[in-house]
């Protein structure tokens, strides 16, 4: 099936880019399994936006409610991995579109976005 990508322009390499959960590298695998059978590309499914805070973006992604922790990252920090962040569903959903599902490319993904912290937006 292909992905439906919405019409907008690529994010400032300072935009700021949030994943729910702790991030193992298995679960990023299995992620990236699931994006590839439906999409043809092995990917994982972020949140992102220009100038907002953290929190603002949390608010206007609802799906990050349900994580009691989060990770963040930078666009541009994620473009230096050979990462392309699409615009997917509904803004501000992403897909993370990676170079490819390696361990070791889902290890340098996963530190891309720092340790995790307690999500201020959790219910």
């Amino acid at each position: 099936m292909p992905v439906l990508i919405r019409d907008e322009g690529p994010l400032p390499d300072n935009a700021i880019v949030i994943r729910g959960g702790l991030m193992l590298v298995r679960d990023l695998a299995n992620a990236a399994e699931r994006c590839e059978e439906h999409f043809g590309f092995p990917g994982l499914s972020v949140f992102a936006r220009s100038g907002p805070s953290v929190r603002e973006l949390l608010l206007s992604a609802r799906a990050l409610r349900l994580y009691p922790v989060i990770r963040q990252s930078s666009a541009g920090d994620l473009r230096a991995l050979r990462c392309e962040l699409l615009p997917t569903g509904v803004a501000p959903h992403f897909t993370l579109r990676l170079a490819d599902a390696s361990f070791r490319t889902l290890s340098l993904v996963r530190d891309a976005f720092g340790p995790p912290f307690p999500n201020p937006v959790f219910r």
